[in-house]
């Protein structure tokens, strides 16, 4: 995944068209806490999926939005 949450192939490249969203992220507590946090995924895939979306309907990135 790269900062626009793009799924990237092997070489890093993203892939257009391929975004990712909630746990598909990846783990954002991975190496803090040793275990699963119920409930926050919900609220990333809604953060996350509303991003991605406006940036698609504005034709811009990702990164555009959140700076």
């Amino acid at each position: 995944m790269d900062n626009n949450s793009q799924v990237c192939t092997e070489e890093d490249e993203p892939i257009d068209g391929l975004f990712v969203i909630g746990n598909v992220q990846g783990d954002f507590f991975g190496k803090d806490y040793p275990v699963h946090c119920p409930g926050i995924s919900h609220s990333r895939c809604l953060v996350f999926g509303q991003l991605v979306g406006e940036a698609l309907a504005k034709d811009t990135v990702l990164t555009a939005l959140i700076a």
